[in-house]
């Protein structure tokens, strides 16, 4: 269920991004209202994440994630409605509230149910709902609208959020809420374990915030890559992504968290300047794959590696506000990148990003191997 949950928002989350742009040029929006629609996402998550993860903890994580899905299937409902610019941004904002309660809840939920032993290949089997989702999101919400209309897709999404409501409401099979006060934030990010993984789950993200606005421009300006061009090679970078996931997050139970986010921080380090550098669009292709797969050799271990601490810590109690913490951390990194590598890129280049990118990859590296040597009861 969870992992339906994830992947529902995600399609949601798609489906705007080919249709939007049209619909905002139909009603004759103001040009600052697209960054407005899409930038309100991400404001709604980062607002929403630690609250919601808390409020997980104290009522228990199926009302809080029935909350985050009625929110999704009203503000999917506007989305096909919204008649002007302010609507939407507000819509907007509201799915990211909505999606804060979803992955709070939900992935707190998981690492409830999972063995201690076996929790990063629960976390990463829920995980794969999400890349399945930013696959499927864009081509189901471009095809549907351009047969049957805009409202179609998000009609036909509203409900398939009310099946998966329906069957939440009914099912009985998750934790119930912890019975002493949670830990608040701060108390969580006293702990090491999950200080290094916020900060780790930031620079992934950053990562991605830099690649999501040069990568086309720079694919179209060096191989002359059209649109379809430029969304093929994310595609399959997404797909080898989605394909080896439930991999990396068995290898970080068995290899042991600290060693495995260490070992992806320098992969990606070495792999993203590669992607400016490559001579030509199948190198360019092979390097972005590649450096996809590194990235989630780094982020995947966070989330265990950090519910595990929350549990060593607090007791399963925290698993909410830690999750809350990591939506938090991914939002500022993917909010933050574009703001900070977009005017940088236009004053040293687009390689020149990357390899600055690279060089910080491998400070934290530094950091964590160093910060977390002493205390490995938490691996």
């Amino acid at each position: 269920m969870v992992t339906a949950a994830v992947f529902l928002d995600t399609v949601v989350y798609g489906t705007v991004v080919p249709i939007i742009p049209l619909y905002l040029e139909e009603i004759r929006a103001p040009a600052w209202g697209l960054g407005a629609v899409f930038a309100a996402y991400s404001v709604g998550l980062l607002a929403g994440g630690v609250p919601f993860g808390i409020l997980s903890d104290r009522w228990g994580r199926r009302p809080v994630l029935i909350l985050g899905l009625a929110g999704l299937l009203l503000t999917t409902l506007a989305f096909a409605f919204s008649p002007t610019v302010w609507l939407l941004i507000l819509s907007r904002f509201l799915q990211g509230l909505a999606a804060a309660a979803i992955w709070s809840s939900g992935l707190a939920l998981v690492a409830d149910i999972a063995p201690a032993d076996r929790r990063g290949r629960y976390l990463s089997i829920a995980m794969v709902g999400t890349n399945l989702g930013t696959i499927t999101g864009p081509v189901f919400g471009g095809t549907v609208a351009a047969w049957f209309g805009r409202p179609a897709p998000f009609l036909a999404l509203s409900a398939a959020s009310l099946v998966l409501l329906a069957a939440l409401a009914v099912f009985r099979g998750s934790a119930a809420p912890w019975k002493d006060d949670p830990p608040s934030t701060r108390q969580l990010l006293t702990v090491p374990h999950i200080r290094w993984g916020a900060a780790t789950v930031t620079a992934g993200a950053f990562g991605y915030g830099i690649l999501e606005p040069l990568l086309p421009g720079d694919l179209h300006n060096r191989f002359g890559l059209d649109m379809s061009g430029v969304g093929l090679t994310f595609g399959v970078m997404s797909a080898v992504y989605t394909a080896v996931q439930p991999v990396l997050g068995w290898l970080s139970d068995i290899k042991g968290h600290r060693a495995m986010i260490v070992a992806g921080l320098l992969s990606s380090a070495a792999l993203g300047p590669a992607i400016p550098l490559a001579p030509g669009i199948a190198s360019a292709g092979a390097a972005l794959t590649l450096f996809g797969i590194a990235t989630g050799v780094m982020m995947t271990p966070c989330m265990p590696m950090m519910a595990a601490a929350a549990e060593r810590r607090f007791g399963s109690g925290g698993y909410g506000a830690a999750f809350g913490i990591v939506n938090t951390a991914y939002s500022v990194g993917l909010a933050a990148a574009p703001l900070i590598a977009t005017p940088l890129a236009d004053w040293i280049g687009f390689p020149a990003v990357m390899i600055l990118y690279g060089l910080a990859l491998c400070a934290l590296a530094l950091g964590l191997a160093r910060g977390l040597a002493h205390r490995g009861a938490v691996r």
